[in-house]
């Protein structure tokens, strides 16, 4: 990494997405991440747009989409190996099918911005959180189904992380560990 000249090091940077539906902890733990591994991330830029879930519309769906892709683009220059992103466009996606039955059509450059190499999916196994912004528990759980459907139908592999906090984080950082720099589970004992 150290050899590699500034203006190519973006080339470089390995992007992994944290995905998943609704109070799953995406968001702290994508920002945990990218502090374990001394880098920057990318922050889930449709709580900004959209205060409550039921609020939504496709206008703002499509809002998401190009400011989220354009904080990627953004990002990605000062990432420290890799970059770290909470929610993607498929995930954008999925909600206009889940939501209003639509499909969202994105620009080109919106779809190659959102291309990972990590998607990290995070399951409803855990806490649910109700901030008075978000879907009800049930509801959550028909969400995470449809994003999941939803990546799988596209041929976007995920990983899932499950369990409680500190595990999601420990599952996270040992699968990035093992994919990007090759190092091996220890074995107990």
């Amino acid at each position: 990494w150290d050899y590699i000249a500034e203006i190519a090091k973006p080339w470089f940077v390995k992007k992994i997405v944290l995905t998943g539906t609704e109070s799953t902890g995406k968001s702290v733990l994508t920002g945990k991440l990218a502090n374990h591994f001394q880098t920057v991330f990318v922050p889930e830029t449709g709580r900004d747009i959209v205060q409550k879930t039921s609020g939504c519309t496709m206008d703002n769906l499509y809002k998401i989409a190009f400011e989220h892709a354009q904080a990627i683009k953004s990002l990605q220059p000062g990432a420290n190996k890799l970059l770290f992103v909470d929610t993607d466009l498929t995930t954008t996606q999925s909600y206009a099918r889940f939501l209003f039955n639509k499909e969202l059509e994105a620009e080109p450059w919106i779809e190659e911005v959102n291309r990972f190499d990590l998607y990290l999916f995070s399951e409803p196994d855990c806490e649910f959180v109700q901030d008075g912004t978000r879907l009800s528990f049930e509801e959550r759980n028909a969400l995470g189904d449809h994003h999941k459907a939803f990546f799988l139908n596209k041929n976007i592999p995920l990983v899932s992380i499950n369990g409680s906090w500190e595990d999601r984080f420990n599952q996270a950082v040992t699968r990035i560990e093992q994919l990007f720099f090759n190092k091996k589970q220890q074995s107990v004992g």
